[in-house]
């Protein structure tokens, strides 16, 4: 009887324990639900007016949406003690009476809004940007035009500059190449071999160039250039650096 009853006590620590741990398995996997989704709540408003009916309670940093039909039938009702118009003062977040969530609607223009609002002893009040923020945008507000203004600039100059050459042109920027050479001097016609046809139709044009007015007086016209054609390799670009 006596081992009888000590093995009902053990049973009866061992069960005590078990159920312990249970209740802290269960309580742990109750505050791990609460953080990540928030906590149980019976939400007191028309579920038609909310945007989401399965959304999270709204709290002052995450209201919940509803829409503006629903906000101006609740500032109606009485049930709306506080009115939050936010920095872009096309939304505002709301207060109720009766429950601590909080909600924000978009608003459209409506001017019986505000005189509704006064009406029913709403209070009102204003989110304003703070100091930090008010500097960076009136940077950004003075930066925006001046840098506009030095673009149209810059743009002016290069189509009224006469002595602009081709491809360093910021309206020709993507559309031609620019090649950087560094050219080589010391070569002549003395430094080509193995084109003799060539050679002499060449120093025929270079004398044509340099006595251009003997020519002219034959009735013969300044040509406008000179086309090397020919696979690469052969000697194309050494031809007319000499």
């Amino acid at each position: 009887a006596k081992r009888a009853g000590g093995a009902t006590q053990g049973a009866g620590r061992n069960t005590g324990a078990k159920g312990n741990e249970q209740e802290e398995e269960k309580s742990g996997l109750k505050s791990w639900w609460e953080d990540k989704f928030g906590r149980r709540f019976v939400r007191n408003i028309n579920l038609v007016y909310l945007r989401d009916p399965f959304a999270l309670k709204g709290t002052h940093y995450q209201p919940t949406e509803i829409s503006y039909t629903g906000f101006y039938q609740l500032c109606e009702s009485g049930r709306v003690t506080r009115v939050e118009y936010l920095k872009n003062m096309n939304s505002v977040k709301c207060w109720l009476r009766d429950t601590d969530e909080v909600f924000y609607a978009n608003c459209p223009y409506d001017h019986t809004l505000f005189k509704m609002l006064l009406y029913n002893n709403i209070e009102i009040s204003a989110e304003s940007y703070s100091r930090t923020e008010s500097a960076i945008r009136a940077f950004f507000d003075i930066l925006t035009p001046l840098v506009l203004l030095y673009t149209c600039w810059v743009i002016w100059q290069e189509i009224e500059s006469p002595e602009v050459s081709e491809g360093t042109s910021v309206l020709n920027v993507g559309t031609n190449q620019i090649y950087q050479a560094s050219p080589r001097t010391g070569l002549t016609m003395n430094d080509i071999a193995g084109i003799d046809v060539v050679r002499e139709e060449m120093n025929e044009l270079i004398g044509y160039l340099r006595d251009y007015r003997k020519y002219q007086t034959m009735g013969a016209a300044i040509p406008s250039g000179v086309l090397l054609c020919g696979p690469p390799g052969t000697g194309k670009t050494l031809l007319a650096r000499c």
